[in-house]
């Protein structure tokens, strides 16, 4: 529209001087160019709104990124590296437990052969293990005399399970 209004004036100015069609040449080539910059001015307009766009598409993103990081992934993680922790260590409490019962009935045995008891002394004395109607092993048993009760009770070693003959 400014245009038109730049090109009405100049022509009315052609006229009034008397230039006549030389003067048209000129008019129409600066036509030619302010329409020339007006469409590399909307072009750039047009480029520096689709950065601006495509910039706020990559914050959103970011954002969007940042909000699972936060809400999501790190709760899960927390999540797992307790479970693993915990897991962890009740796989210690339980090796904790087989050494401690392992040396229990290590020093229990040692005890027993100590007092005369066990598999050197043989028969109904010695350590000994039944077997159910089921056929399933049992937990051993100790035969022990009174003598040998008191002797374990004295020393801080008597197991409760022991049978007295």
């Amino acid at each position: 529209m400014m245009m038109d209004r730049n090109t009405s004036y100049a022509l009315q100015q052609l006229e009034g001087r008397k230039a006549g069609i030389a003067g048209v040449g000129a008019l129409n080539q600066g036509l030619n160019d302010n329409a020339m910059q007006m469409a590399m001015e909307d072009e750039a307009a047009r480029r520096a709104n689709t950065n601006a766009y495509t910039q706020g598409l990559q914050n959103a993103a970011q954002y969007s990124d940042q909000e699972f990081q936060l809400n999501k992934m790190q709760p899960y993680e927390m999540a797992l590296q307790r479970a693993m922790a915990l897991q962890g260590s009740g796989l210690q409490n339980m090796y904790g437990a087989k050494l401690a019962f392992g040396n229990l009935a290590k020093e229990g045995f040692q005890t027993a052969l100590q007092l005369g008891m066990g598999a050197a002394t043989g028969g109904a004395s010695g350590i000994t293990s039944g077997l159910g109607s089921t056929g399933a092993t049992q937990a051993p048993q100790l035969s022990m005399t009174p003598e040998q009760v008191a002797a374990l009770q004295s020393a801080g070693k008597y197991f409760p399970s022991a049978t007295i003959r």
